[in-house]
């Protein structure tokens, strides 16, 4: 499939201004149009289509680079059907959108979230517990100096 908007990324804003960065741009853009992605595409060039006109905050933002990054991990987890290079007439089938590996990437994200929570919850547990033992010991030994749990 060849990408359609190959001129228009040369002769935008971004073309004129840099044009190694819009060679770049192109080359990734048509890898992401061959795994099937399009959003993260209509994105791309709408920056640059405006590339002279907003900051790069505003180019970050709209870009979405996380959006962009999940869109090509679930291509690349669950290609669409593909029309082979070597014969445009025939359509490559590609694995069923109910796979297995194809929910575990639409999961992994939060997953991910989850997983960089567990440190926090593991220190506040271990507070709560040894907020409790601390409460036992003053009960159990109350003649004792009463120093923090923290330095028991």
């Amino acid at each position: 499939m060849v990408f359609q908007h190959q001129a228009s990324i040369k002769n935008s804003p971004l073309g004129t201004k840099d044009g190694p960065l819009a060679d770049e741009v192109e080359n990734f853009l048509i890898e992401a149009q061959d795994l099937g992605v399009s959003a993260g595409i209509k994105r791309m060039e709408l920056v640059c289509s405006q590339f002279d006109s907003i900051t790069p905050e505003i180019a970050y933002y709209l870009i979405d680079i996380d959006g962009f990054q999940q869109e090509i991990e679930e291509a690349q987890a669950w290609p669409q059907q593909k029309i082979s290079k070597q014969n445009p007439a025939l359509v490559i089938l590609q694995k069923p959108t109910d796979s297995l590996l194809h929910l575990f990437v639409r999961i992994l994200p939060y997953l991910r979230h989850i997983a960089s929570l567990i440190p926090l919850v593991l220190t506040w547990l271990s507070l709560l517990v040894a907020a409790n033992a601390y409460q036992q010991y003053i009960q159990d030994f109350p003649n004792k100096p009463r120093l923090s749990f923290l330095l028991l």
